[in-house]
């Protein structure tokens, strides 16, 4: 629950995309596996080497 919290006191952004129009869709990536196969360490690792194309 503290967690939750945590989340909910951080202060929220909207980036700006760069799509090529207003139909394309929003990339997204999504990480799908069974428990403790080390999506949460992939995300971060994602996310501090492409820190230009991941955020959350």
């Amino acid at each position: 629950m503290t967690h939750i919290m945590y989340s909910m006191m951080q202060p929220q952004h909207i980036f700006n995309s760069t799509l090529p129009s207003l139909d394309a869709p929003y990339p997204m990536l999504v990480l799908t596996g069974p428990l403790a196969c080390w999506k949460r360490e992939l995300c971060h690792r994602l996310c501090r080497k492409f820190n230009n194309y991941f955020r959350y």
